[in-house]
This record gives C-alpha cells, structure tokens and sequence, in this order.
C-alpha cells in the first residue's frame, strides 16, 4: 500500500530534486553524445592482460556498505591476480589511502562536482578509460547513464554490472546501455538493503559464498591517524547533508546540542566538510553551550577515528550514518524516508545500537508499506521530526 505525504518538503527542495532527476535521465544523453564523438578520433588500444577496473563513483556511504567485499574479490580464484585500478569519485580517496590501499594496483579519481557540468572533462576521462581494461566492474545498483557507457568502453572483453533499477536513468536510455554489459547480475527484491545486494552481488560474480555478515573498520588501521585531542567522553554530530531537503535544521540540532551538554554531560564535536561550516556556525549561535567545532578541519580518516571512540553519533541521513554502524559506534540518524528500506534504517542483523528517526505520521506504518512507497525517493519534510522524538531516542539508547 502506497501512502500519501501530507507535508512535502518546500517548493524550492522539491525543484531541486526535479533538476537533478532530469539532468540524470535526459541532459547526460548529450555528454555521452559529445564523448562518443570524441572517441571516434582516438587510436584503439590493447589493454593490458588479467586487467580489470572497478568502476564505483559513489559517495561515501554507498562505498562504506561495498568496500569489504573488495577483499574477497581479490582473492577470488576468478580474478586472482588481476592488475585492478579503483577508479572511485575523490571523496573516497581519504579512506581508500588509509584503510584499503592495497586492494587495488592503481587510481583513478572522478571530481563528482565537475563531471555533471563540464563535458570537456567527462570526455577527457573517457578518453583516459578507453580500452584500458580486460574487464570491467561497475558495481552500482541505480546505474547512471553517463558511467554506464565508461563502462562499455573500459573494457574489451566482459563488463559486469546490477541488473539493478532505473531511478537514476531514463528507462529508454537504460535499454541501451544493459545491451553494453556482459553480464547483469540479479539480486533478492526481498532483501533491498543495500548491503545484502553488495553480498548477493559478489556471491553472484565470484561464485563463493561470502562470510561477512556486516560493513566494518579494522580498528587497529585506526592506531595510526592523528586527530585532534578531545575530551574523554564526547558526541558527534553531522549537522550537514548533501541535499538540503535532507538536513535537520540547525536551530532544532543546537536543541539537541544542549541537551547532550545538560542531562547527558557529555561533550559535544561538530563534523563536517567545509561545505558546511555554516550550518555549524548556526547551531553555535543558538546553542546556550560551548560547543567543539571541528568542521571543514578534518580529514575523512579523521573523522572516522573521532567516530570510533564517540559515545554516539547524532547525523543526517548521510555518510555517517553508515561509517558509525561499521565502526559499531551507537547512531541516531534522522531521515526523511529517502530510499527507506534501502540505506536506512538499518537492520537488527547488522546494527542494533543504531536508530533510524522518521517523521511522528509515518511510524505507525507497516515497514514494508514505507519501502513501496519511498523506494525510489522522497519529498517528506525532514524537520516534521521533532527534538521531542530525538530526546526520547536519546534516552532508549541508555548511553552512559
């Protein structure tokens, strides 16, 4: 049963989700169409043999749930021994070069905020893949078409990829490019959290049986970062997010801040890129507390060690929300039912000291109700989550 929204987000949000979903599925066609011109000009190569490139040009999270089975690929009988380049989006390349360097031979990263604008660079970068590679994996379950077709001119022999969906494609344009693949691996609808697709995939591709049973972090790869000195007992709070139709807002989160400083007595850390300094700026002005502000001024392997030794994490439905489950950190993360069932909440089996929030009208809602619904995304206002739900979370967790 699909349920309708009362309160959709504002006007503003909701055209900026539509911009972004027509760019995905019509405006790419047009860089595919420049780039193809291109390569028409470029001399053909022979790749390198027992070559494959690992397409994932992803954000964090979405690495955070896949980067494990990375291992098993590697000393899989079906490519043991492969010369493998990692060509990853550049915001993975600060865990990538601390925790999982040697899971590839070579790099190659993709500037996320220039290849939808800058048709000269994603035709540069085509150029650079072309026929470089064996084989191709492109691991991502919402393909986009402007990496699909990477993908088909990366690799000579096999491109393997998610049969996957058609969220961040146009479905005619999908047609195409499942033709360019070799092999497109189903996965369980049943099971639609995103790490039991990653698990089914390479269980799937490597025809073994995978034993992971959650994402983690090594903490001993953690000994080694430098991080700033903090006090003994400290919270953490992503106030940020990607799309701002996805972030709490700052006045609600100072709330919170104060509440942690108060009853709970602990400390409290804000985290974040330099993007946004200003929403941290914003919860230290209402905020009636002194805060620690570290956003903008970390490393992403930083941040990931100051997650480790939190007491909890307070967040937006963003990156971490997936890194403290794997560094089995307790997580309160807030969300606005994007892609519910998917990426969050997050299930027993994996996590349980992780609490997914959502708006008060919709948790009386069958889960498998929500997952239809918000399968492919969602308009839900974010702040319709009170501070009263996140307090009364804060108490079930019984942090101490």
């Amino acid at each position: 049963m699909k349920i309708a929204t009362k309160h959709p987000a504002r006007l503003k949000f909701r055209i900026q989700k539509l911009m972004i979903r027509i760019y995905l599925r019509y405006f790419s066609f047009a860089f595919y169409l420049v780039a193809r011109f291109i390569l028409l000009f470029s001399h053909l190569r022979t790749p390198r043999p027992g070559s494959l490139l690992i397409l994932k040009p992803d954000a964090i999270g979405d690495y955070v749930l896949m980067r494990n089975f990375l291992y098993f690929l590697r000393n899989s009988e079906r490519f043991k021994g492969y010369h493998v380049t990692w060509c990853g989006s550049s915001v993975q390349k600060s865990i990538i070069d601390h925790f999982d360097q040697s899971l590839s031979d070579d790099f190659l990263w993709i500037d996320k905020n220039r290849i939808y604008r800058d048709v000269v660079y994603y035709a540069s970068l085509a150029v650079a893949l072309h026929h470089r590679h064996e084989v191709v994996i492109h691991p991502v379950y919402s393909r986009e078409f402007i990496f699909d077709f990477y993908a088909k001119i990366a690799a000579t022999k096999e491109r393997i990829t998610f049969r996957g969906d058609a969220v961040n494609i146009n479905p005619a344009f999908r047609k195409i490019s499942d033709s360019w693949y070799t092999e497109l691996i189903d996965t369980d609808i049943d099971q639609i959290f995103e790490f039991y697709q990653y698990k089914t995939f390479f269980h799937k591709l490597l025809h073994s049986e995978i034993d992971l049973s959650r994402p983690y972090f090594n903490r001993n790869d953690l000994m080694e970062i430098d991080k700033p000195p903090l006090p003994d007992a400290y919270v953490v709070v992503f106030a940020g997010a990607q799309m701002k139709y996805r972030q709490w807002s700052p006045r609600n989160f100072a709330i919170i801040c104060d509440f942690i400083r108060s009853s709970l007595s602990f400390d409290v850390v804000l985290i974040g890129s330099k993007g946004d300094i200003r929403v941290a700026r914003e919860i230290i002005n209402h905020s009636h507390h002194s805060l620690i502000d570290l956003t903008g001024k970390t490393s992403m392997a930083q941040v990931i060690a100051i997650m480790a030794n939190a007491k909890f994490v307070l967040t937006n439905d963003t990156a971490a929300a997936h890194l403290a489950p794997a560094l089995d950190t307790p997580c309160i993360a807030l969300s606005q039912l994007n892609h519910y069932g998917r990426f969050l909440p997050y299930p027993a089996g994996i996590a349980t000291k992780h609490l997914c929030i959502i708006p008060d009208e919709f948790i009386t809602f069958l889960p498998e109700d929500l997952e239809e619904t918000f399968r492919t995304g969602s308009l839900v206002d974010i702040n319709l989550i009170t501070t009263d739900q996140v307090i009364d979370a804060l108490k079930t967790l019984q942090i101490r």
